[in-house]
């Protein structure tokens, strides 16, 4: 199921998804479990299965700027 882009980040609930996540990063879902497979995709969950993010986290990390997806993330 393809998700709307989020724009307002304030409406993201304190914990997100990985649905909510692709919404904000205009990924797939599998496009978003195979990059964290991978380990080239950032912010990293504090949960897994199911995959979890703080909003504060992504806020943060959007408002960096982010490497390529070509480097693993350390």
């Amino acid at each position: 199921m393809k998700r709307a882009p989020v724009v307002d980040l304030s409406t993201l609930p304190v914990v997100c998804t990985i649905d909510e996540i692709a919404g904000v990063y205009r990924m797939g879902v599998s496009t978003i479990r195979r990059d964290l497979q991978a380990e080239v995709f950032r912010p990293l969950p504090f949960g897994r299965y199911p995959y979890r993010w703080r909003r504060d986290d992504v806020i943060r990390d959007l408002s960096t700027r982010r490497p390529l997806k070509t480097t693993k993330v350390k």
